[in-house]
């Protein structure tokens, strides 16, 4: 279990960068009805295993990044991907918007642009000529988790795809799971969701009602009652103090439903999201969305067995795709 606990060091040779063009979207409601008027770039930087053969073929990992922008989590598993003979893709859904974070400017980058970013992704990574288009799977973090979790949404994906390309997994690790679409059919790919009972910033409850109402069994859902957000960071195993605050903004409380008509309305106030004003108030100091006084999450240091007995579930669970073929 130890030899989980790698250093933030980066091992991976800067790879090939590609610049695709994505839709702007503002709800969920524009992301449903692919309805978009311009577009913004977003990156993807392709890493080749420690075993590439240009003769082989070999399956991909596509990482979308959290709210903080590419870090050192992202490089983390990039690195660890790469050893198991994964290409892999990581998106920047933000430096090429001229955008740093989201941290408190969730809008900046929406949920939906980096949903329809991951999607984009797929099809970039799968033209690759040694990426097995069978075996392309997803991973994210918090708003990273939002877009590993509803790339597995099949009316999304017939969105933008028009083939039978789709993920093959989808890891989504603690993320906002609030947005209910009236058809809650999945891909059939299998979807390991993993939460924290401890997490403020998204919260479980959401995730829960998630998996209910798919009734998918392609689902996997873990929760961990004694962990917090970002609980797979490295930096938490070393944190000096128990906890910190981080000022983060998250629509924690709202959870949004979609009407028969397409729109999407915030389930508590019945109010839609379809203008700026609307998710001005949805996000609001003291607003429906921010039930607390001031926007910030905890994160907790993270005990060494907990962390890695998360990444060993993790790891098993894209054993059936691993290997060159």
């Amino acid at each position: 279990m130890a030899a989980l606990v790698a250093s933030l060091a980066t091992t991976a040779e800067a790879g090939e960068i590609i610049t695709f063009q994505s839709p702007v979207f503002h709800s969920p409601t524009y992301l449903y009805r692919h309805d978009f008027k311009k577009t913004r770039p977003a990156t993807l930087e392709i890493f080749l295993p420690e075993d590439f053969r240009k003769d082989r073929k070999y399956p991909a990992l596509v990482i979308a990044h959290g709210a903080g922008g590419v870090n050192g989590r992202n490089r983390w598993w990039r690195d660890e991907f790469l050893k198991r003979s994964f290409i892999v893709g990581q998106i920047d859904s933000y430096r090429p918007r001229g955008v740093k974070n989201t941290l408190l400017d969730p809008f900046s980058v929406t949920n939906d642009e980096m949903i329809a970013d991951g999607f984009i992704a797929l099809k970039e990574i799968a033209k690759h000529p040694n990426v097995d288009r069978q075996r392309i799977g997803i991973m994210g973090g918090s708003k990273g988790g939002i877009v590993a979790l509803y790339t597995a949404m099949e009316a999304l994906r017939r969105n933008f795809i028009a083939d039978d390309l789709r993920y093959a997994f989808h890891v989504a690790k603690y993320p906002y799971c609030g947005y209910y679409p009236l058809n809650m059919t999945l891909t059939g790919s299998p979807v390991l969701m993993m939460t924290a009972g401890k997490d403020r910033l998204t919260w479980p409850v959401h995730c829960r009602r998630f998996v209910e109402r798919t009734e998918s069994p392609s689902i996997e859902y873990l929760e961990y009652p004694g962990l917090g957000h970002s609980f797979d960071t490295p930096s938490l195993l070393t944190l000096p103090v128990p906890s910190f605050e981080v000022p983060v903004w998250s629509p924690n409380a709202c959870f949004f439903e979609q009407r028969a008509d397409g729109v999407f309305i915030e389930g508590t106030s019945g109010r839609a999201t379809l203008t700026k004003e609307d998710r001005e108030a949805i996000r609001a100091k003291g607003g429906m969305c921010e039930p607390d006084t001031n926007p910030t999450e905890t994160l907790y240091k993270t005990p060494l067995d907990a962390m890695n007995k998360a990444r060993l579930r993790i790891f098993n669970f894209v054993k059936p795709f691993r290997g060159p073929s």
